[in-house]
C-alpha cells in the first residue's frame, strides 16, 4: 500500500506534543489511529513539514478542506496549523460563506476567528 509522507517525529513532537505521542505510541507497521480523511492529515502532515513552502497552495485549498484542517488542528492541539487555517479563512470571509465560517470557528473552537467572522456579520 502507499503511505503517506509525513515529516519527522520530532517535527511532529514540535508543532503538536499531543500528536507526536499518538504517533510514536503506534508500532510498526501499524499507524496511529487519526481521526479525519487521508487527504487531511496529507495536507496537514505537509503544512507541518513545511509551514512557509507550502504559503501558496493555501490560496487553492477548498474551503471545505480548510475546515477540516481547522478541526483537526484544533482537536490533535496543533497551534501553528490552528492560527494559519484561521487566518487563511479569515481573509476569506464574505457574506456567502460567513455563517459557514462561524459555524466551523466555533465547532473548531477557534476562538479567534468565531470573532472576525461575528465581526463581520
Amino acid at each position: 500500500g502507499v503511505k503517506m509522507s509525513c515529516p519527522a517525529l520530532p517535527v511532529i513532537q514540535a508543532a503538536s506534543p499531543l500528536l507526536g505521542r499518538i504517533v510514536a505510541a503506534a508500532v510498526p507497521p501499524e499507524l496511529p489511529e487519526l481521526e479525519g480523511r487521508y487527504p487531511v492529515w496529507e495536507e496537514a502532515m505537509a503544512h507541518i513539514a513545511a509551514p512557509l513552502a507550502s504559503a501558496a497552495d493555501m490560496r487553492d485549498c477548498p474551503l471545505e478542506l480548510l475546515f477540516e484542517l481547522l478541526f483537526v488542528s484544533q482537536q490533535y492541539q496543533i497551534p501553528g496549523l490552528l492560527v494559519r487555517y484561521s487566518l487563511e479563512l479569515e481573509a476569506r470571509l464574505d457574506e456567502a460563506n460567513v455563517v459557514a465560517v462561524l459555524e466551523q470557528a466555533v465547532r473548531s473552537q477557534a476562538t479567534w476567528l468565531a470573532v472576525q467572522a461575528w465581526r463581520f456579520l
